[in-house]
């Protein structure tokens, strides 16, 4: 049962990413595994928060912390990154205050920088090991991650002043580099203990290796990170009004010097071996005492407050923008493409420049060539890029929203009809963040699909129409593919090809309202359910023998605070926009475009 609404079934102990279920445990992989690899979370584990004063086994740094198992690497310790992405922002959406990652890859990820960076501004303290390429002699660069980095212990760019997170490398009992160590000037924030490591393991006696619960002689940099993130976690519990960088800063600044015994390795080593009392004593000495309360503050999405709306023109005719306001004033026009682009425009409005301006967003709605496009709200082209190689030609849908938690609206693309149900996530600037197939990736109808907050945590869900062992559904989606929750309606409800928008606190209770639009063929009409299914109102459009199919937007159309529809036809229809509650009363109707002209349109707000 979900019951924390969080779209994953039975979750109490975390998630296992990599096999898709809500038992983190370490599993004997039918790809295979070994014996380390198998405990090796374990391990880490219990140096972070094994259980002390009980007279079992060992104790942790932070013996009373609260764990959460995110599993993304399989038997034999291999994985994605996309896996781990799916793993942080689990910790991210669901409280962590620190996550420790003790694995290293050699290939830098933009996405998993991204899910980092994102992590880190949101507050939480990242601690990563920074790998055992070491060698025993120091004139071999093997080890050296100034030219041979390894992530994402590398992947913060401190050299451009970004420190991200705490990479951690390993010492011995006297405080000398250990032999298999990596070090570096830019990866390296603190060394601590990482050799002779006794403590948890799996207890499997079936298992050479794992017959005892506890074993001792782990080494490596992955037993050393654990020993900085419960010294984190340590420091906020105690001072939980810290920030992730006051936090790090009492961590870095008051580690044991010991360059004396790496002398060679003089600034190679971070800031010295980590040294709990003295970051516990100068938080005592210097920390304010807003540091000694609960910094929690509810994420509040941001918006940006519009009375206006965008419309494209429908296919077949000069691939037209306009800006309309809500009272039926065009406000401005422009062409986004060159006439002969005739395949209709598909629209969008969001904050991609994050200037707290709305931009237009436009691609094209049927087969074509014809990039996505930014423009300012006066026409003029901002950037422009590929949503798919430009030898697929598809039509797209377009949305813009924060579905990264970042405060920044992205640019979200599906693939319309004749493509497959495949949804990709742009940054600001153009750049792929994430794909993933949404429902039966056999399909070749496209994906209808909007953005929309529906369980209150400032960060937009995106939500298909999916068709899933021939039933259909609305899929909820984080940006990474990962399923945040999935709506059953009646069968017959929702074929496939209704256009969707999502209305957040559409009802005093403050819960969602998904609203789909007529797929072409169905008489015109808008239904409304609930977040769990519930059929809650049909209202008829226009003409009930308009078969062309129906295109929505959201808007706040009569001023009243609350979420109004805009719908217009889609091909065959008139381009006239009708504006309407989430009761069915017509606020406004006007024409858009030429009213004698039967192309349809697509609007966007």
């Amino acid at each position: 049962m979900d019951d924390d609404n969080n779209g994953f079934i039975d979750d109490r102990h975390g998630w296992d990413f990599n096999h898709n279920t809500y038992q983190p445990e370490a599993k004997l992989d039918s790809k295979g595994y070994t014996v380390e690899a198998l405990t090796h979370g374990t391990v880490v584990a219990g140096i972070i928060g094994a259980r002390g004063n009980n007279g079992i086994g060992v104790t942790g740094i932070a013996q009373t912390v609260q764990l959460m198992g995110l599993k993304a690497l399989n038997g034999l310790g291999h994985g994605n990154t996309l896996d781990v992405v799916k793993a942080i922002m689990y910790a991210k959406e669901n409280g962590a205050d620190v996550i420790n990652m003790s694995f290293v890859g050699h290939l830098k990820d933009d996405i998993l920088k991204d899910a980092i960076r994102d992590a880190y501004e949101s507050g939480i303290i990242i601690v990563a090991a920074v790998g055992n390429d070491g060698a025993s002699d120091t004139s071999d660069d093997v080890g050296d991650l100034d030219i041979n980095p390894l992530y994402p212990g590398c992947i913060d760019e401190k050299v451009a002043g970004k420190n991200w997170i705490l990479g951690v490398a390993s010492v011995d009992q006297k405080d000398r580099r250990s032999r298999f160590s990596s070090f570096g000037t830019t990866c390296v924030d603190l060394v601590a203990p990482g050799e002779g490591i006794f403590n948890t393991q799996i207890w499997n006696a079936s298992i050479g290796g794992l017959e005892k619960a506890y074993r001792g002689n782990w080494n490596g940099t992955s037993f050393a990170a654990p020993m900085v993130a419960g010294a984190a976690a340590l420091i906020k519990s105690y001072a939980p009004g810290l920030s992730a960088k006051e936090v790090y800063d009492y961590l870095v600044y008051n580690a044991d010097d010991i360059v004396g015994k790496n002398s060679e390795l003089t600034g190679k080593l971070g800031f010295g071996r980590l040294s709990i009392e003295k970051a516990f004593t100068s938080i005592d000495t210097y920390a304010p005492a807003s540091a000694f309360v609960s910094a929690y503050v509810s994420r509040q999405k941001k918006v940006i407050e519009r009375s206006f709306f965008v419309a494209g023109a429908g296919q077949g005719m000069d691939p037209w923008v306009r800006l309309w306001s809500y009272d039926g004033i065009l406000q401005h026009e422009f062409l986004a493409y060159d006439k002969t682009m005739k395949a209709g425009v598909s629209v969008a409005l969001g904050d991609v420049n994050n200037d707290n301006e709305l931009e237009i967003i436009t691609g094209p709605a049927t087969p074509a060539v014809s990039p996505v496009r930014v423009f300012n709200l006066k026409g003029v082209l901002l950037k422009e890029f590929q949503a798919f190689p430009s030898h697929i030609k598809i039509g797209i849908h377009i949305a813009s929203g924060d579905v990264l938690g970042n405060s920044k609206d992205a640019i979200v693309i599906g693939a319309g009809n004749g493509g497959g149900p495949m949804i990709r996530v742009f940054n600001g600037d153009g750049e792929m963040v994430s794909q993933f197939f949404a429902g039966d990736r056999a399909g070749r109808q496209g994906i209808s699909f909007a953005l929309g907050d529906t369980d209150g945590n400032g960060i937009d869900e995106i939500g298909a129409i999916t068709s899933i062992a021939k039933k259909n559904t609305i899929t909820f989606y984080n940006a990474y593919g990962g399923v945040e929750r999935v709506t059953s309606v009646q069968e017959g409800a929702l074929p496939l090809g209704r256009d969707i928008v999502i209305a957040e606190n559409a009802v005093d209770t403050g819960e969602a309202r998904i609203i789909t639009g007529s797929a072409q063929g169905e008489q015109a009409d808008v239904k409304i359910f609930s977040l769990d299914g519930r059929m809650v109102k049909t209202i008829p459009l226009f003409n009930r023998l308009l078969k062309s199919g129906i295109t929505l937007t959201l808007a706040d159309a009569n001023a009243d605070g609350k979420k109004d529809i805009i719908a217009t036809p889609r091909r065959g229809g008139g381009p006239q926009a009708q504006m309407f509650d989430l009761d069915g009363k017509v606020i406004k109707q006007f024409f858009i475009f030429d009213k004698n002209v039967r192309k349809g349109s697509y609007v966007g707000g």
